[in-house]
C-alpha cells in the first residue's frame, strides 16, 4: 500500500510513546475482531454481552 507524503511527515512529528500506543490500540482491535469473527459475532453482541451499547464498543 503506497502512504501519503503528507501523513507520513505528520506521523514523523508525533513521539515514539504515542506511536506506539496507538499501534497497541489498533493491534487490541484487530484481536477484538478476529475473535469476533470466529465466533461468528458481531461488534452488537459484544456490547450487548458487556452491558454496553454499540456507539460505544465502536469508539
Amino acid at each position: 500500500m503506497k502512504r501519503s507524503s503528507i501523513i507520513e511527515a505528520r506521523r514523523a512529528k508525533v513521539s515514539p510513546e504515542v506511536l506506539r500506543r496507538v499501534d497497541l490500540s489498533f493491534l487490541l482491535l484487530y484481536m477484538i475482531h478476529n475473535i469476533l469473527d470466529e465466533k461468528g459475532l458481531k461488534q452488537k453482541d459484544l456490547a450487548n454481552g458487556l452491558g454496553k451499547k454499540e456507539s460505544e464498543i465502536s469508539q
